[in-house]
């Protein structure tokens, strides 16, 4: 089977997912990238130059899966306008502009500009004869959310066709590779070793983590640090507070210089209380319960998926004001958990890249 991959972010989690694909998934790949930045401009003109790569090619593919900022209708149209057939098309959907919360600091919402990059998502759903979902949180929270997103259009032609959605749209879980990350012995700090691993942006909540071991640096709880993650320019306050706040327990912060130290940091730390307020996936919480990092939850988004509630509810926070306590009791009781990266190694390339080839070859017409 010969399929081509469009991935116009290629950088962070989605470089990190082709490259899995790639090496992994045992059919015969070609892929046309373009770097990761400035993704809303990418979303409204990746499409052309890709066409333009993709028409260069010269070359039938058995299907065409396009990833991340893309306007599939433009691809199509500006194929199609110089070759007479296109491969089927799908989806991997690493997320959407519809149910992702938008930035206090960005002025789209305000001048209703962020609409615009929410109807090319439905674009591209309703144009693409598959769409794969990184979790099931995020396949469901984005057909919820599109009644109320399609019912401000003035006339009513989308949501009267939303069902069809619904059918064609599949869970095709991120593929990591884990073993990198798993510890041959039971770590035995003197202090627990707290990890945040996590981009620096707003949609992370760092007010809350950061608050949150300020309190317990002034209740006297005896704890140690690591902040990994790219500093940005506009990345919240809080970060430079705690650097100065936390220093004496302060172990890194910053970025890691090379994806062994990465490793090596997420196998030294104990725990990871997660605050964000939003993951479609959560690569990075993955990536520490593999390493036997004992994570603390929201039990919301698609931490569910990784852990069951069921089975460690201790593990779980209902809501942030939950979150400090929780996070004092695991503190005391972090090392009773010893298994939990049994859990997560169903996300292993190993353990996917056959459900990718078959979800694949299963969509491709005969």
């Amino acid at each position: 089977m010969k399929l081509l991959v469009i991935e116009p972010f290629y950088t962070g989690s989605h470089k990190q997912w082709l490259d899995g694909l790639v090496k992994h998934v045992g059919l015969e790949i070609t892929t046309i990238t373009l770097p990761g930045k400035l993704w809303k401009w990418r979303t409204e003109s990746s499409a052309f130059r890709i066409a333009e790569k993709y028409l260069a090619l010269n070359t039938q593919f058995d299907c065409i899966l396009c990833s991340g900022f893309f306007n599939l209708a433009v691809f199509k149209s500006f194929v199609l306008k110089e070759k007479a057939k296109i491969a089927p098309c799908y989806m991997y959907m690493h997320e959407n502009q519809i149910s992702y919360p938008w930035s206090g600091t960005d002025p789209d919402p305000a001048l209703r500009r962020d609409q615009h990059y929410g109807f090319i998502d439905l674009m591209n759903v309703f144009l693409a004869d598959k769409v794969f979902f990184n979790s099931h949180f995020h396949r469901n929270s984005f057909l919820q959310a599109l009644p109320d997103f399609t019912n401000q259009f003035p006339e009513d032609y989308f949501s009267k066709r939303l069902h069809e959605l619904d059918s064609k749209s599949s869970v095709l879980p991120i593929g990591l590779e884990l073993e990198q990350f798993k510890v041959s012995d039971f770590k035995t700090n003197t202090n627990p070793i707290i990890l945040w691993n996590h981009r620096w942006e707003y949609d992370k909540n760092p007010e809350l983590f950061f608050q949150s071991l300020f309190e317990l640096k002034e209740e006297g709880t005896r704890f140690k640090l690591i902040v990994l993650g790219e500093r940005y320019k506009n990345s919240p306050d809080i970060f430079n507070e705690a650097e100065i706040k936390l220093a004496e327990e302060i172990i890194h912060f910053g970025y890691a210089k090379s994806r062994e130290v990465y490793c090596r940091m997420l196998k030294q730390a104990d725990i990871l209380p997660v605050t964000s307020k939003h993951d479609f996936f959560g690569i990075s919480v993955v990536e520490a319960i593999a390493a036997s990092c004992v994570p603390l939850l929201p039990l919301d988004l698609s931490y569910p998926e990784h852990i069951s509630h069921d089975n460690y509810p201790e593990l779980f926070y209902h809501d942030p004001k939950d979150y400090l306590p929780k996070l004092r009791t695991l503190l005391k009781t972090y090392k009773n958990h010893k298994d939990l990266n049994t859990n997560i190694m169903k996300y292993d390339w190993q353990n996917l890249k056959m459900m990718y080839s078959q979800a694949l070859e299963q969509t491709n017409p005969k």
